[in-house]
């Protein structure tokens, strides 16, 4: 009998020789992982020509379809900006309404979930990348602060979801950029120091 896609996937992480690898190609129909996402808004609505995250970022489009780039950093001027900025809340219940409904048809998959710019992107994002790349040598305290609140929002999903759904999702992903394809944004010692930890 055929291992079910769940099996497989967790034979696979686990070097545990699944019958044949894992598959994610859902334009092709198959697809052995289900997602079941929350409520944080990732880019926004891609038809329109600019939304705002949950963060206050705002993303541009361009006439090509795509998900855009982020052009309105809330916190770009951070000294006027940060005294009246509204922090997103990762405990609040409007964020993982409706995911038990996300589950149907997961029957046998691996179940996961995720959190879109984990740190760097989200730090750059909200400050814009040149006033993070400068502030990291020039004001460190300021962005330990940012990068601390960023990574406490994202144990707070991780809980809650955790919390709402105990062993029904599998895996998390996560997305971050961490360089271009000739070299890193920073340097393999400032990632030791600053990020790692």
């Amino acid at each position: 009998m055929a291992m079910s896609s769940y099996e497989v996937v967790r034979r696979a992480i686990s070097f545990e020789g699944p019958d044949r690898l894992p598959v994610q190609f859902t334009s092709l129909g198959v697809n052995d992982f289900w997602g079941v996402g929350t409520n944080f808004i990732g880019t926004g609505d891609h038809t329109q020509k600019a939304t705002y995250d949950d963060w206050g970022c705002m993303w541009a489009r361009s006439e090509m379809a795509n998900m855009g780039q982020v052009k309105g950093h809330p916190l770009e001027d951070w000294d006027v900006a940060i005294k009246d900025y509204v922090w997103p809340d990762a405990d609040h219940p409007r964020y993982y309404e409706g995911m038990e409904e996300r589950f149907e048809g997961s029957e046998g998959k691996y179940i996961t979930t995720g959190i879109f710019m984990l740190l760097f992107e989200r730090m750059h994002s909200l400050c814009g990348m040149t006033n993070v790349l400068t502030d990291l040598y020039a004001d460190r305290g300021r962005m330990e602060y940012l990068a601390d609140f960023i990574v406490e929002h994202d144990i707070k999903v991780i809980r809650n979801v955790g919390g709402r759904f105990p062993g029904r999702i599998h895996g998390f992903g996560f997305s971050d950029d961490w360089g271009t394809e000739l070299a890193t944004f920073v340097s393999p010692k400032m990632w030791r120091e600053f990020f790692m930890p």
